[in-house]
């Protein structure tokens, strides 16, 4: 085998080779009964009883509740705990393998962005590179990964389901629908609202729709709909149209002096304040090992704090080449842009976190397709460049699996 056939046939399948390492790292993960961690099981016992009360305050992560006039609530958007709740019925709180329905979750959202990749006209196998970036080479695995927390699967579900939008969208383009879809994004997290921009664009740019503002009409209607019923679910139990954050119990969070009580006590839960330092670990921060030991030389594990998005997943500049309609690129870059000042903004950035910023998922669906058509835009040259950054993403998350920070 000559250098340059050895480099293709590196090129090709190394991305296999790693992920199959990656899934053999979660084969025992799989069958970990992990119900009694996620507060969205609380959240879905409380929907068995017809109540919006969960019953007991978790053991774990007590910050995460709201004790409000004697009763106990969890602020989180409610869509992930209506996906549980036929799962926790059957199988019960403590017993339920949530890895299980998240795993399902996950191989459901890879198909439709290949099918997405797909009807975007990207040949199969830079659609399949793409694909493997997305999947493995991103914060996507981390998350799944962590998918056992509340934060984690909120996003695994809102991922799908904004992706379920996209694909209804490019597709029937039945507004209605695609309005629904991303109304239970937006009911897992709310920042999936800035891609209602990105739909829009796609629903009037579908060929296949006659009336477009009739069309447009009714994905408004479905959206108002979703959002509708969180301000209703808020209102219901706090009084207040916001979501309840504001009554969450900060004292009880993060490690020994407390930074994030600390934070929202002096500046609030948004604030200017958190700019830099947001900003900071979303696109500069590096891939950090944490040295412990006697003689400092033991890898104890990585900053909590996670790994710039151009540090773990460096393909992702290949999105700045993105080419296609005017329209359906300014409407994927404004979505994106404006999901991600809004996170900049936040008291927090995604902490506690490995490899990841995990914030960058909000948007990451949309972004995906700006890096597929900056990878169909590329000379093949550039195109090896890419692949082996994606290459090398998927090594630092099979690094960080290696690792004792779960």
């Amino acid at each position: 085998m000559t250098l340059t056939n050895l480099r293709s046939f590196l090129l090709r399948y190394s991305w296999l080779i790693v992920s199959l390492l990656l899934l053999t790292g979660i084969i025992g993960t799989l069958n970990k009964s992990n119900g009694s961690t996620n507060l969205y099981t609380y959240q879905a016992e409380a929907f068995l009883r017809g109540d919006f009360a969960i019953q007991e305050k978790p053991n774990k992560l007590p910050g995460e509740t709201i004790d409000y006039h004697g009763r106990i609530y969890i602020p989180f958007p409610p869509f992930p705990a209506v996906i549980l709740t036929p799962f926790v019925a059957v199988f019960g709180r403590g017993d339920l393998k949530v890895y299980w329905i998240a795993f399902v979750m996950a191989a459901l959202t890879c198909l439709t962005l290949y099918r997405i990749l797909l009807k975007f006209e990207l040949d199969r196998p830079t659609a399949a590179w793409v694909l493997a970036g997305f999947a493995l080479g991103t914060g996507y695995w981390q998350i799944f990964r962590g998918s056992e927390w509340v934060w984690m699967f909120a996003q695994i579900t809102a991922m799908l389901f904004l992706l379920l939008a996209i694909y209804e969208s490019m597709r029937k383009g039945r507004g209605w629908l695609a309005g629904l879809l991303l109304g239970a994004a937006f009911l897992s997290r709310q920042l999936s609202i800035y891609m209602a921009l990105f739909i829009i664009v796609l629903l009037w740019r579908n060929e296949g729709k006659q009336n477009r503002i009739t069309n447009l009409g009714w994905f408004f209607a479905a959206l108002g709909f979703s959002i509708a019923l969180y301000i209703g679910f808020n209102y219901y139990r706090f009084g207040t149209f916001g979501s309840g954050y504001e009554l969450m119990n900060y004292q009880a969070f993060g490690e020994p002096g407390n930074f994030l009580g600390e934070r929202v006590n002096e500046f609030g839960v948004f604030d200017p304040a958190y700019f830099f330092y947001n900003a900071y670990h979303m696109f500069i921060q590096g891939y950090h090992l944490e040295f412990g030991g006697k003689t400092m030389l033991e890898v104890v594990g990585l900053s909590r704090f996670g790994v710039s998005l151009l540090a773990a997943s460096p393909f992702v500049i290949a999105a700045f080449r993105a080419r296609t309609d005017k329209w359906i690129l300014w409407g994927a870059w404004v979505s994106v842009l404006l999901t991600l000042l809004t996170a900049l903004f936040y008291h927090n950035n995604g902490y506690i976190q490995y490899n990841t910023q995990r914030f960058s998922l909000d948007f990451l669906p949309v972004l995906i397709l700006l890096i597929a058509w900056g990878f169909e835009n590329s000379s093949s040259d550039l195109k090896s460049y890419w692949k082996g950054m994606i290459v090398y993403s998927i090594f630092l998350n099979v690094l960080t699996n290696l690792l004792p920070v779960y």
